[in-house]
C-alpha cells in the first residue's frame, strides 16, 4: 500500500513568506476590518497552531504587515536624507508624484489609510505616528527651505493639503468622478500627476523670482543708481537695498 505523502516542513523564512503573502491578499480583498484569522491560515495553507508560534494575535501580524507595506516608508520616504537634498523645489514634487503613483498601484496602503479613517486602535495609531516621524527631517527640511522663498506661507500646511487631496481622491476613485474629473482613469490620473507638477513648480516659483529681482537691484547699485531709485523700480526695502 502506498503512504500518503506528507507535505514538505516548511522552513521559517518560507512559512513568514506564506504569512504575508497570504494576510497581503486577503486583506486587499476584503479590508482589515473584514479579515479574519481562519481565511489568513487557510490561505497561507497553515493550520492555527502554527499561526500561534509565530504570532500573539491577529493585531500581532497586523502590525507585522504594516511595518513592512506602508508606502511612506518603503518606497517613497525611504530613501530620501534630509541631508543629502540639494535641489528642494525638484524633490518636493517628485515626492509628491512618487506618492500619488505608488498609492495607485499600492492596495495594501490603501487599505491602511482606509482602517486608519476607520477605526482608532494602538495599531492605527502607531501607524500614524511611526509615518509621521519617519517623515518630520524631510518637512523640516523644506520648511527651512521655504522661509526663503515665502515666509508667509506655511509649506508644512501646503504639503499636508497636497497628500491628504491626493489620498482622498485616490481612496474615492472607485466611487464617483470628482469635480467633473475621473481619477479611476488613466486620462484622470494622467491629469492629477501633471496638475501636481505644475503646481509644484508654482510654489517654488516665488524664489526664482525674487532672486531675480536681487539681481536686477545689484546690478543697478553697481551702476551708480541711488537708492530710492532702486526701491521705485524693483519695490525692495531699503534694508534690502543696503545688503546688496
Amino acid at each position: 500500500m502506498n503512504k500518503k505523502q506528507r507535505n514538505p516542513r516548511r522552513t521559517k523564512m518560507t512559512l513568514e513568506r506564506d504569512f504575508m503573502n497570504a494576510i497581503k491578499a486577503v486583506i486587499e480583498e476584503d479590508g482589515f476590518s473584514k479579515t479574519t484569522l481562519a481565511a489568513i491560515t487557510e490561505k497561507a495553507g497553515i493550520v492555527p497552531n502554527v499561526f500561534y508560534n509565530r504570532f500573539k494575535s491577529l493585531d500581532d501580524l497586523f502590525d507585522e504587515y504594516i511595518k513592512k507595506f506602508d508606502y511612506w516608508l518603503v518606497d517613497v520616504a525611504g530613501n530620501i536624507q534630509p541631508e543629502a537634498i540639494k535641489d528642494h523645489p525638484v524633490t518636493f514634487e517628485n515626492i509628491l508624484v512618487a506618492l500619488t503613483e505608488s498609492l495607485y498601484t499600492n492596495k495594501s496602503m490603501q487599505q491602511i489609510l482606509l482602517w486608519e479613517l476607520a477605526e482608532e486602535n494602538k495599531i492605527t495609531s502607531r501607524s500614524a505616528k511611526l509615518r509621521e516621524a519617519n517623515t518630520s527631517g524631510i518637512v523640516e527640511s523644506f520648511d527651512d527651505f521655504y522661509k526663503t522663498v515665502d515666509p508667509d506661507i506655511d509649506i508644512r500646511v501646503v504639503s499636508a493639503l497636497f497628500i491628504a487631496g491626493i489620498y482622498y481622491l485616490i481612496l474615492h476613485k472607485q466611487r464617483s468622478t470628482f469635480c467633473g474629473v475621473d481619477f479611476n482613469k488613466k486620462e484622470g490620473r494622467d491629469l492629477l500627476i501633471r496638475n501636481i507638477r505644475r503646481l509644484s513648480k508654482l510654489i517654488f516659483h516665488k524664489k526664482s523670482a525674487s532672486n531675480e529681482i536681487f539681481r536686477i537691484a545689484k546690478n543697478m547699485k553697481n551702476k551708480g543708481f541711488d537708492a530710492e531709485t532702486i526701491l521705485e523700480i524693483t519695490g525692495l526695502s531699503q534694508e534690502q537695498i543696503q545688503k546688496l
